[in-house]
């Protein structure tokens, strides 16, 4: 009977919440919170963390949707965990803070000891014993905790500042870079082969940029430029778009992108004509960054 609990409980998690599911709840602890490893968070913001989002700060950024019937806020004796019970709430213009592990050492090949027994204070009124047991879940879900520093509530903020600007570009040719750097405040900005000499925001011209060693192979290549490229930022998203104004191909390489696609993380997209492509997502770099830290320290 125990193990059809923790099956049926792992089953709702894996849906997705691309199905309805019911309520996961535990007790309610006198204060409300669980405790890991000598460490108190709400569960329902563990299992959001783990689950859903690896950067949430705090229960003010999530709203249980309408069926859940043992919310965190409703007051009951039991919580509900579901972690696809709830929805996230985002802050406009805000970037939210990329989450850095304290320790350095990289997660062992097993669930931490501290991960295995969660231990919950006594909820009042019940009889309930103090510490809940469900290793078999957590054990099921090993290699989802791999991914995660030993202690997932053991980080620190480093605040995302955003500036004026949301891209520096350079020209290079060849291994040379030409012209200075040019940062980039207005969307979108295109990039041609032509010689525009207004000083336009929207518009950077590379026929505009000199060079004394400039070969024959590169004037071909330069030709080819046209319309060149468009780059568009949606600075309420996080996220960049290249779309080919050219009549001939462009070709980007970007790690961000190819982890968003699955791709090799050095792998040079093809973007043809009037096509276009997201090549940067801040959420998938914070995830990303996050998990990075934990792995190569």
């Amino acid at each position: 009977m125990r193990y059809q609990c923790i099956n049926s409980t792992f089953s709702k998690f894996q849906c997705k919440g691309e199905q309805p599911t019911e309520c996961v709840t535990i007790p309610r602890s006198l204060d409300g919170r669980l405790q890991i490893s000598h460490r108190k968070a709400l569960p329902h913001v563990i299992y959001c963390r783990v689950y859903r989002w690896p950067d949430l700060q705090s229960h003010h950024e999530l709203k249980a949707i309408d069926s859940c019937r043992y919310c965190y806020d409703s007051g009951q004796k039991e919580i509900c965990i579901n972690p696809y019970h709830y929805r996230r709430i985002e802050s406009d213009g805000v970037l939210p803070p990329v989450l850095v592990p304290r320790h350095s050492e990289l997660p062992p090949a097993s669930i931490p000891p501290g991960i295995r027994r969660m231990q919950a204070m006594e909820a009042s009124g019940s009889s309930m014993p103090q510490n809940v047991e469900i290793a078999g879940l957590f054990n099921q879900l090993r290699s989802l905790y791999r991914r995660f520093p030993e202690n997932i509530l053991d980080v620190f903020q480093v605040q995302c500042v955003q500036p004026e600007h949301w891209a520096t570009i350079s020209y290079y040719e060849m291994n040379t870079r030409v012209g200075e750097q040019i940062r980039v405040t207005s969307s979108p900005v295109y990039i041609d082969g032509y010689t525009d000499p207004t000083n336009n925001p929207q518009k950077i011209s590379l026929g505009l940029f000199s060079n004394v060693n400039r070969n024959p192979p590169i004037e071909n290549t330069r030709r080819l430029i046209g319309k060149g490229v468009k780059l568009t930022y949606v600075r309420h998203q996080g996220t960049l778009f290249a779309e080919c104004e050219s009549d001939s191909a462009i070709f980007v390489q970007s790690r961000n992108c190819n982890y968003i696609h699955g791709f090799h993380p050095t792998t040079v997209v093809k973007i043809a004509n009037k096509c276009s492509l997201k090549i940067f997502d801040e959420q998938c770099f914070r995830r990303v960054s996050c998990i990075s830290f934990a792995v190569n320290h």
